[in-house]
């Protein structure tokens, strides 16, 4: 099962997930996680616990319909072996995070790209959150992965999500931002520079001030330039948004 980010052009997977969404509520814990993969054929599988795990492929051209079709099959039963190997968390409440990505997609007015919740390592490989585009999508977001891991404390996941699909507005509203970006390559006094272009200001404002308006909490560095640049952009943010976002009650994740 592999992944080719560069070569994807941009899809919208809105239809595919607005009907997960229409079948599960978000109270709904039984909701399989889906992946959009290269190259394969339509499939659903479960682990030892039940778990489930639908595999589309992404260059079908009637992805809705293949999941119609695929979540009325019995689930291929998983080996332990092949299921430590799959990119995907059985921990979490699947249909509760795509109600809430689905929620803020249509808030910000963007399409929704294909959503990864991983744990750990996604292919053998440790990624951090991170939103993916490519010349071929026309700079359109693609893919957006999201580090699960931390599930005792979903409001940080929930601020990733923010942050990265943020950013997806970004891309289709202002992509000069990222004319000469600056990625984040783990060394101390470049992860100060990456935290300070207003690509990443903006993402974190808008993740903190959705929160904040859902009456959430998030710890910064108080007193930091960073800091003082976020809570600029706030303050800009509450100017320019008519409404507030209402988030659904992601916490039943925990």
């Amino acid at each position: 099962m592999t992944i080719d980010i560069d070569n994807h052009g941009f899809v919208d997977f809105t239809n595919v997930y607005k009907f997960l969404i229409d079948r599960y509520t978000p109270d709904d814990d039984s909701c399989p996680a889906v992946l959009f993969v290269d190259d394969t054929e339509t499939m659903i599988y479960a682990s030892e616990e039940g778990d489930e795990v639908i595999i589309l492929n992404r260059e079908s051209p009637d992805l809705r319909r293949d999941l119609r079709n695929i979540i009325r099959k019995t689930p291929i039963k998983l080996k332990r072996t092949e299921e430590e190997q799959l990119p995907w968390n059985s921990c979490l409440n699947y249909a509760a995070w795509y109600y809430e990505a689905y929620n803020i997609c249509q808030y910000l007015k963007i399409e929704m790209p294909a959503l990864w919740f991983y744990k750990n390592r996604l292919h053998g490989i440790n990624l951090d959150n991170v939103c993916y585009s490519s010349e071929k999508s026309g700079y359109r977001v693609t893919d957006m992965f999201i580090r699960s891991d931390n599930i005792s404390h979903p409001d940080t996941v929930l601020k990733m999500l923010l942050h990265e699909l943020r950013h997806t507005w970004q891309h289709k509203y202002h992509n000069e931002w990222f004319e000469d970006y600056s990625f984040n390559r783990g060394e101390k006094d470049q992860d100060e520079k990456y935290c300070l272009q207003k690509a990443e200001v903006d993402a974190d404002a808008f993740a903190y001030w959705t929160m904040e308006q859902n009456g959430m909490r998030f710890s910064y560095d108080p007193g930091s330039e960073q800091h003082m640049l976020i809570k600029y952009r706030m303050a800009e943010i509450l100017e320019e948004e008519i409404m507030p976002l209402s988030l659904c009650m992601i916490k039943k994740n925990s």
